[in-house]
């Protein structure tokens, strides 16, 4: 499962990159359908919100992935310090 959320997740970055943000979007969800205890793809979730404009999503799906984070046994602190600084930059 992780695999096929990474390869998701790339795919969703390729999308970003090309500013197909819906699309991005798409793949970002599948990939935490496959793997919802990842951050990154939270975070890459976010910034697609972020360069959308829609900071109150944005907050909204930062904010979830917090608590996410915070129910995993194994923690990251580094991936926990990313969710805070995307965080902030929405802020």
């Amino acid at each position: 499962m992780e695999k096929e959320a990474d390869a998701l997740k790339d795919k969703g970055n390729e999308a970003y990159k090309a500013k197909k943000f819906d699309e991005a979007l798409n793949y970002y969800n599948q990939a935490l359908e496959k793997n919802p205890r990842e951050m990154i793809y939270y975070s890459n979730k976010c910034a697609v919100y972020i360069e959308q404009k829609n900071l109150d999503e944005a907050l909204r799906c930062i904010e979830t992935a917090i608590e996410q984070y915070a129910e995993l046994e194994i923690k990251d602190f580094s991936k926990l310090a990313k969710l805070y600084a995307r965080k902030a930059s929405i802020l």
